[in-house]
């Protein structure tokens, strides 16, 4: 085993909870300017947001700046791996800085003719009331990443990665901590934060930010170009209405198309209970930022703007392999549809150029690990860093009945357990097969859910479908549209078409949804942060009692006084450890104990390890560690050293 070893930080810088706030808040505009610019200096001959004879529609707006955001993204990330894999991360700071003026200049002719548009274009009070919330909703939910949250994954491996390579100034294969090889281009723009901060409260905070101005406000946004797209093509006489008489005398009032569209961004916003993982520094956001860019940009009438698509594709799968749900029936689809419209090379070098963007990353897993979509798929590509139990779970093909019955009937996925808006969605796939722009979507929709369902496995984690609830959003929009539509024609008042929006909204938007959990946060987590004495950490280490434990072992046990290896029995917070706890034999190691059927077995399996410690969370002292609790030995041969919250380190004295 290779340790990378870090220099003990017992001097560690440590903020109050405003200044840990204020330097996440500049780190990540830097972050994000710096992103921007170098997207602008890719699009440089084709700006997608450059005045042109064609009025930009706000969508297309949209889109422009979401592209110029992906491609920024994935240069930037790309550039991360490169340059650290080489030693240079310490350059990754100069060069954000660099960047992030080049993106200034346009990014406020966008801002501005954007201002420009919606003064020209007057909307029904309807609309104001329907942008307003959506602004509440998502700004409460962009707010309350001001206070670190606590969950397991981004401490665990995504921003501890990060760390990790930023203090050693080199991006390497971290053996003794593999799970970070779940994600991939995520965790590099996480090391360009962490190169340019100095505490790990501001990389937690600033990865947080960074995750949900994307993943969050980008795919909202995304989300409304979408469904306004949506609802423009199945705004015009299709010939299937003409045969049977049932043609529109007008075109559907744009008035309409507006509040529709924002509708589907607010359903967007707050209906999956699980899009609080986007507040967090995860990277389950960018997946449905890209997937969203992807499917906005294969409705383009410009072959340049639907080749963009399939590399948004790629990326997306760089950033976590989960993506593969919508990019494969995204690519069956739209490539049946290019080979049966326009033959462009373009298209085909771009579809060949996503699959080698994605094939980086997915080689990187297989050559690390056996398996390129680790630590999933192992009944296929077995992996010795995964053990048993999790590869149980993850196999695939295993439950689909009961995974069918969590997605829609289960209050956990909010999304599709909303009946009436489900309903409307269903109606939206039937109307949008009439049209061909529309279909594509519902065929990519339904087919990104029965391959989720298929190989879900075991688990049931409702962010690997993400990228469905923009699709679903925008199809429910549809379905609501063409009704409305029909009620129009029997010469239904206008105020009346606008009150079913309103009803619909009132009625199965807000009462189903997760949109209240912000709201609760910034009173409860953000106010508390932001006014508690003391650091930043002090207050996190109140919330969370693992970090006393840590700050313990790291004054205690230093790995340069003799070797410390500490086997344990729950995913560790490393992001706030000096130096290697976690080993690919942990969850193996602990599982093996777990299940022996005698203490000799139990120890065995213990210190096959060569383990030093074993540290016991309070969830696992009893239960988790099997028969080893059960005999009296195990006090003696395993004796207590240090107790700190429930958390216990036990010297394996025995080993």
């Amino acid at each position: 085993m290779t340790d990378v070893m870090l220099p003990i930080l017992s001097h560690e810088p440590s903020l109050s909870p405003r200044l840990a706030v204020a330097f996440a808040i500049v780190v990540t505009a830097i972050m994000l300017l710096g992103i921007l610019g170098l997207g602008q200096l890719i699009l440089l001959k084709t700006d997608p947001s450059a005045p042109s004879s064609t009025p930009q529609t706000p969508q297309d707006q949209i889109i422009a700046l979401g592209l110029q955001t992906g491609c920024g993204l994935a240069a930037m990330a790309f550039l991360i791996w490169g340059i650290g894999s080489l030693g240079f991360l310490n350059l990754i700071p100069f060069m954000i800085l660099f960047l992030a003026p080049l993106s200034i200049p346009g990014l406020s002719r966008t801002i501005f003719r954007g201002i420009s548009a919606a003064k020209n274009r007057p909307q029904p009070t309807l609309n104001y009331l329907l942008f307003t919330v959506l602004i509440m909703i998502a700004g409460a939910t962009m707010l309350s990443t001001l206070y670190p949250h606590s969950h397991g994954d981004p401490l665990y491996y995504h921003l501890s990665a990060a760390w990790i390579w930023s203090r050693t100034g080199s991006i390497q294969f971290i053996d003794w901590m593999p799970w970070y090889l779940q994600g991939g281009l995520a965790e590099y723009l996480y090391t360009g934060i962490a190169s340019g901060s100095k505490e790990r409260m501001v990389l937690l905070l600033a990865g947080q930010m960074l995750h949900a101005a994307v993943g969050y406000g980008g795919s909202v946004a995304l989300c409304v170009a979408l469904a306004r797209q949506m609802l423009r093509d199945t705004s015009v006489p299709l010939r299937f209405d003409d045969k049977l008489n049932k043609s529109i005398e007008n075109p559907f009032d744009e008035k309409f198309i507006s509040g529709l569209a924002i509708l589907a961004g607010t359903a967007m916003a707050c209906f999956p209970s699980e899009l609080f993982m986007l507040t967090h520094a995860k990277n389950d956001g960018f997946v449905l930022f890209f997937g969203l860019l992807a499917i906005n940009l294969c409705l383009a009438r410009e072959v340049f703007f639907r080749a963009m698509g399939y590399l948004a594709c790629g990326v997306a799968v760089a950033c976590k392999s989960t993506a593969i749900f919508f990019v494969i029936p995204f690519y069956a689809v739209n490539l049946v549809t290019e080979w049966q419209n326009t033959r462009s090379r373009q298209i085909w070098f771009a579809a060949l150029g996503g699959i080698l963007i994605a094939s980086t990353v997915l080689l990187r897993n297989y050559f690390y690990t056996g398996s390129p979509f680790f630590p999933a798929m192992t009944g296929i590509f077995p992996s010795p860093l995964v053990d048993a139990a999790i590869a149980q779970i993850v196999a695939g093909f295993t439950r689909v009945p009961g995974t069918v019955w969590e997605i829609f009937m289960t209050q956990g996925h909010r999304f599709l357990w909303a009946m009436p808006f489900f309903l409307f969605s269903i109606w939206g796939i039937l109307t949008g097969f009439r049209n061909p722009e529309v279909r594509r979507i519902a065929l990519i929709h339904l087919g990104s859910m029965a391959i989720y369902i298929a190989v879900s496995g075991q688990g049931n984690t409702a962010r690997f479908l993400f990228v469905i609830f923009g699709t679903g959003a925008g199809l429910s929009v549809v379905g609501l549209s063409d009704i409305m539509k029909r009620l129009a024609r029997r010469k239904t008042k206008e105020k009346h078409l606008l009150a079913i929006i309103l009803a619909v909204f009132l009625l199965t938007i807000l009462p189903a949804s997760n949109a209240e959990v912000p709201f609760v946060h910034l009173k409860s987590r953000v106010a508390d942060f932001m006014t508690s004495d003391g650091s930043a950490l002090d207050w996190f280490s109140a919330r969370k009692p693992s970090l006393k434990m840590y700050s313990w072992i790291n004054q205690n046990l230093k790995p340069e006084n003799s070797p410390v290896k500490i086997l344990s029995f729950y995913e560790n917070e490393n992001l706030f450890l000096d130096f290697p706890v976690s080993v690919p034999e942990n969850e193996i190691r602990a599982s093996a104990v777990k299940q022996a059927v005698n203490y000799e077995d139990a120890t065995s399996n213990t210190c096959a390890g060569g383990f030093t410690h074993l540290l016991i969370g309070p969830d696992f002292q009893d239960n988790y560690i099997g028969v080893l609790t059960e005999d009296q030995r195990f006090n003696a041969e395993f004796p207590v050293i240090h107790e700190e919250g429930g958390y216990i380190l036990r010297r394996a004295s025995k080993c």
